[in-house]
């Protein structure tokens, strides 16, 4: 956790609220590579979750080191993992969210809505 107090990270991130002269909650999870890969932005009066916070940096970690593999909703720290596949998708999912399933496992989201 860091703190900002010249805003100068806030304002990179864009949370900052110049009218305010204040930022948004930001927790932005960056890998050593320097990509980010956790972002969620919240009001300044909700609150954050540490232990969500800690399981997400932990899955992270995992899935940086598993090649091929990700960790589902609620994983914990030594849990299953799965393979991502068209499988994957539940069965009663329309069309809409089998091709979003599509374009995100094939990295092609240009052509999801057209």
């Amino acid at each position: 956790m860091l703190g900002d107090p010249t805003g100068s990270l806030s304002r990179g991130f864009g949370v900052y609220k110049e009218d305010e002269g204040l930022a948004y909650r930001g927790t932005f999870l960056v890998n050593p590579e320097g990509l980010i890969k956790v972002a969620e932005i919240q009001d300044n009066n909700i609150g954050r979750n540490a232990d969500e916070l800690v399981r997400k940096v932990e899955a992270a970690q995992f899935v940086a080191t598993h090649n091929g593999e990700v960790c589902p909703a609620k994983w914990k720290k030594g849990g299953k993992t799965l393979k991502p596949s068209i499988d994957l998708v539940g069965k009663k999912s329309n069309s809409f969210y089998q091709s979003c399933a599509i374009a995100f496992l094939s990295n092609d989201f240009e052509n999801l809505l057209t």
